[in-house]
Formats: C-alpha cells, structure tokens, sequence
C-alpha cells in the first residue's frame, strides 16, 4: 500500500500465541530441622503430599509456595506442552512442541540436598502442584510472522524444564500473561 508522497504504509497483524498442555508450579527450599520433626510429628500415618497442600489454609502453618529458597517457577514442561500462533482471525497458522523450540536462555538450578548444609541438619522441602491448560499467553504485532524468530527461556531444576517466557525476536510478547490453568495434582517430597 502506498501512502502520502509515496511512502510505504506497514499493516501490521495481531497475533495471538500461547502455549497448551502440561506444566507445574514447583518450588524448593530448605526447612530447619525443628519444622522437619514438627511435620513429622503432625502427619503421624498421614499422606505427606495431602498435608503439606492443606497447610497453606492455615494461618499457623507454612505456605509450601514459600518455600522457595532455591527455586520456585511456574509454566509448562518443555517435554508435555505445544506452542500456537493465531492470526487476527483466530486462524492457526503455527503450532510446534515446545522441545523443539529454540532455547534463548536456560537458568538453571541443581537439586539442593540437605547434607550440603552448611550451617547444621536441614530438611528440603520440594513441591510440585501439577497444572494442565493454557500456560504463558500473549500478543505479536508484527507485519508477518516468522517461527525461526520464536524462542523459549527455560527454568530447570535438576532435569525439569519448564518454560517460564516465550519470545519473539528476543523481546517478551506484549500484553503477556501466565494463561489458564487447572490443577491436577500436588506432589511433596520432604527429605531430612
């Protein structure tokens, strides 16, 4: 389209993108000794996943959320998810595994075990409240679309990848969200 004196107007396309499928929030970080043993001394027979998630609706108890002092992200795994691209008119134009996608970063976190303490006995507690849905949504606008320009930043704790952004050219998509999701699980692992 030419415009005034000849110059070249752009139209630029909104483009939708998300990705869809399995993912987490998942959350690691060490308890002093004396939480570790209270725990313990509460679940008695109990099932550890069961009382670690109903602790977070009492004000007297901890959040597993947070405790995070090692890690802590949310979004979906690299292996169980697929990333789509719409057009303005809610046409898929796009889709791929997101472990085929380019990694543009990978922050990465190993696994904190408790005889690496330092400073006396620890517990590590590591939550994983598993996710299905939509995961890290928004918007492209670009005058056309080009997949070599879509990249992945990744969140690893030991061998779990999770994308925490998606990128476009090396730049977040505008108007980003994290998505919609359900949960489908909660898994604790407490070791001491």
């Amino acid at each position: 389209m030419i415009g005034i004196a000849g110059t070249q107007i752009i139209h630029n396309t909104m483009f939708k993108i998300h990705i869809s499928g399995y993912g987490a929030e998942v959350t690691q970080g060490a308890l002093p000794i004396e939480t570790v043993e209270q725990i313990y001394d509460e679940l008695g027979d109990g099932d550890l996943s069961r009382y670690i998630s109903d602790c977070q609706f009492e004000d007297d108890k901890l959040d597993w959320f947070e405790v995070d002092s090692n890690f802590h992200t949310t979004g979906a795994y690299v292996t169980e998810s697929t990333i789509y691209v719409t057009d303005e008119a809610d046409n898929l134009i796009y889709q791929e595994e997101c472990c085929n996608l380019t990694v543009f970063a990978n922050d990465y976190t190993e696994d904190i075990y408790p005889e690496d303490s330092k400073v006396g006995p620890i517990g590590v507690l590591t939550c994983y409240e598993i996710q299905k849905g939509w995961f890290h949504t928004g918007d492209l606008n670009t005058e056309e679309f080009n997949p070599e320009l879509l990249s992945i930043e990744v969140k690893s704790l030991g061998d779990l990848d999770i994308v925490s952004t998606i990128l476009y050219d090396g730049m977040e998509l505008d108007a980003a969200d994290f998505g919609d999701t359900t949960t489908k699980d909660f898994i604790a692992e407490l070791e001491n």
